[in-house]
């Protein structure tokens, strides 16, 4: 399982970022996206890496106390969906009022705004399927 994932979250990445610069178009914030998976690339990449697997792990664990059939794919996509965007929509909310002008993820979440849990619902739905592919 943990290989799967990594696999995953690898290629996921590495098209998705370094192939098509996707988060760069969905937020416009190019410099943002170069700072954070060129300048900091290991410690973004471990962070991404752990992050993800939050999101997947609180789905699963959302599915799992719902009692929601483990068979429906679709609903499981719509439930990490959904946790995505309240995980990062708090992180948003966290950062815009509180956060420290100086932390990368104030000036993330305070220039792109909700283009940033669009760029994690897909970043974080494609890992997910490409794993569930895998596995």
């Amino acid at each position: 399982m943990i290989f799967a994932y990594l696999l995953s979250f690898s290629i996921v990445t590495f098209v998705y970022v370094y192939v098509l610069n996707l988060p760069g178009h969905i937020t416009q914030s190019y410099d943002l996206v170069y700072e954070y998976y060129y300048t900091n690339a290991i410690y973004s990449l471990l962070l991404d890496i752990g992050l993800v697997a939050f999101y997947m792990y609180v789905s699963n664990q959302l599915y799992t106390l719902f009692m929601l059939p483990k068979s429906d794919n679709a609903l499981q996509l719509i439930v990490l969906i959904c946790t995505t965007i309240m995980i990062s929509g708090g992180c948003m909310i966290y950062f815009k009022m509180f956060g420290n002008p100086k932390l990368f993820f104030t000036r993330w979440f305070k220039r792109v705004g909700y283009r940033a849990i669009l760029y994690d619902v897909y970043l974080v739905s494609l890992i997910y399927l490409l794993f569930r592919m895998i596995t």
